[in-house]
């Protein structure tokens, strides 16, 4: 199982697989990234 790289991406993962709609895409985003340090 792969690691979710950017959060654009784990969030279009929780859309489309778990139907989890996400009212402001670009605040959950902001959230995201400040709760983890995505390694590149």
């Amino acid at each position: 199982q792969r690691e979710i790289a950017t959060t654009a991406e784990l969030a279009d993962v929780l859309e489309n697989q778990l139907a989890i709609v996400i009212p402001n895409r670009a605040t959950f985003e902001a959230r995201l990234k400040e709760k983890c340090i995505v390694e590149t």
